[in-house]
This record gives structure tokens, sequence and C-alpha cells, in this order.
């Protein structure tokens, strides 16, 4: 969604505001909670702190005034919030910006959520559609890319859709703008349709999971527990919105309750990787256009897509069952 490169933006506009200025620590290459300390101690040029407590490793810094930025904290989430609450509490000097797909839940904390771009809807002209970051994103990569690259008046629509079909994510935007000059704006559609988790060439200094879309996702997929990744797949289903009695009656199963659902539920919308609004009624899910395509998949490989789709329209079949035994009694609207 565009986590880093904030990150990395709030930095550089601070840049002169720590006295002992701004060290980036990133997270994505470190397998093991071991290894945190040890680069951490290196990049601020402190004594190695493998074996060393914690809290004498804070207080060796307590007289600095910084900013430490901790990107992508997803795989290490319990151990970068105690250092962060270790650190705050006896450098009071330090300050943390992270970055990651889930709060840490650390005391003293504050969730800056980052949404998708705004994209514009096929009905606006030429001028309001530029407007819109999405496809602004889109127009600038694409040009990077390519040197005389133009958004003619027939391609527009094709760019909104795109847009749209990417559901505003930043990184699935650069990716795809890369294989404009390769495929031009209508075979990204029909590539888009055939197999969305394949574009890559991103930015050649790009961490390996941002190569291509599949791999962003399996980075997420692979820290989800057995129940996340069995709630997520069979979650692929639903096209559209839907409650949590429809997800519990269509994810419980073979390998998963009934009663699991809603803990699996709460721990993807915490993880970033399934959307909650308020409905009419009752809070709305929902997939990504691009997270359901994968999950799709995973729920083809598990050979659960047959049983899971049963389910589903079983659960349909129940709520016209519902609607019909309601007709006399409920008010037209509720109803």
């Amino acid at each position: 969604i565009g986590k880093t490169t904030v990150a990395l933006r709030v930095a550089e506009l601070l840049i002169g505001h720590f006295r002992d200025g701004i060290h980036l620590l990133d997270l994505a290459p470190l397998s093991t909670p071991s290894l945190i300390l040890p680069n951490l101690a290196a990049l601020l040029d402190l004594a190695p702190a493998a074996h060393g407590p914690l809290v004498t490793f804070a207080r060796s810094l307590q007289e600095r005034q910084l900013l430490l930025v901790i990107d992508n904290c997803e795989h290490l989430l319990d151990d970068i919030a105690l250092i962060s609450e270790t650190l705050l509490r006896h450098a009071p000097h330090v300050h943390i910006l992270a970055t990651s797909r889930e709060a840490l839940r650390a005391e003293g904390e504050y969730v800056q959520r980052l949404d998708p771009l705004a994209c514009p809807p096929a009905s606006v002209n030429r001028a309001q559609a530029l407007g819109y970051p999405a496809l602004q994103l889109l127009i600038e990569r694409a040009m990077a890319h390519q040197e005389h690259f133009e958004l003619s008046e027939t391609e527009l629509p094709l760019a909104i859709d795109i847009c749209q079909r990417l559901d505003g994510i930043p990184l699935a935007i650069e990716l795809v703008a890369a294989q404009i000059e390769r495929f031009g704006l209508p075979g990204l559609l029909t590539q888009l349709d055939d197999n969305p988790g394949l574009l890559n060439r991103g930015r050649d200094n790009a961490l390996p999971r941002h190569h291509t879309l599949r791999a962003t996702l399996d980075w997420s997929f692979n820290l989800l527990g057995a129940d996340e990744q069995i709630c997520l797949r069979r979650l692929a289903v639903f096209r559209d919105g839907f409650s949590l009695a429809s997800a519990t009656a269509v994810i419980a199963g073979q390998a998963l309750s009934a009663a699991q659902v809603p803990g699996a539920i709460t721990q993807l919308v915490g993880k970033s990787l399934l959307n909650v609004e308020p409905g009419d009624d009752d809070m709305v899910y929902r997939l990504l256009d691009i997270t359901r395509a994968y999950a799709l998949e995973k729920l083809s490989l598990a050979q659960e897509l047959d049983a899971t789709r049963e389910r589903h329209a079983e659960r349909c079949l129940a709520l016209m069952e519902q609607a019909q035994a309601d007709w006399s009694s409920l008010a037209t609207q509720p109803w």
C-alpha cells in the first residue's frame, strides 16, 4: 500500500529536526528476533547488543535525540513492540516511526492507517480524472518506463478501469505501469483478467517480495496462522461485500469450526487483508479484487473450491428462504 514510501518521505521532511539524525532499520532481511538488536546497535554505532539486557541497551541511548524508522515489522511484531516500549521508556528523546501490515499494539503507539489511492469513476471527464492520485501514479510510472508515453482520450477509460481493478494500491499500480510499454493498456487488461498475480518487473532495487504482485501476497499469506489461511482462501467465493454471519456459514467446515471464524476474520482485518465498513444493519466485509483472485487460486490448490461453493450456495438459499418467510411480517425497506 506504500508504507515504506510514506515513511521515507516523512523522514525526509524531518531532516534537521533531530540532533542525532534519522536512522533506518529494515527488518525484511532479518528472519529471527535475535538479529534485531545487533543490527540496531551497528546502525547506531553502539557496542554489540546480542546478549546484553534490553534495558541496558535502551539506557545507552538516553542522551540521544533521534528518529528511528523501523520498516517491515509484521513478521517480528511482538519483539519490535517490546523493544519500542523499552526504548521510549528509557530514552525519552528517541522517536520511532514503524511500518507494518498490522499494529504493534505497543504502549504509546499511534496508528496511522494508509488507505489505497482514490480512483476516478468511469463517469468523469478527462480533467476530473487526472485529479485522482491513482491515475496520476499510473501515468507518472508509465512515463518513467516509456519516455514518450501519453494517455490518449480513447485510452482514458482503459486506464481508469486498470486503476479500479487494482483497487488503487500503489505497489500494484507501479508494477502494472512498468508493463504498459510491453502490453499496451488493452493488453494489460487482458493480463489482469487471465493472471493478476504474475505482472512483474518492478523497480530494480525493490525487495524480492515487491517484484510481483504474487510475491507480495505470498509474503502476507505465509505470515498467517493456519486458521487465518483457511479463512482467507474460503472467503474468495464472495464476489462483493458479506456479513460475518454469511462468512461463518460459508467458511466453517473441515479444519475450521464456526466458533473459530470470528477470531480469524478479526485477524485478517487487523493484518490489512480484509476490508470492513459499517453497513445498514451490520458490518460489511470485502476482499480487494487482487487479494480475492489470489485467495481463489489458493482455494483451488487446496481442493476446497467445490465444497466452499456448495456452502455458499446453501447460504444464498437460506437467505432467500428467510426473505420469503419475512415477506408478510417486515416493512418493504428492511425486507
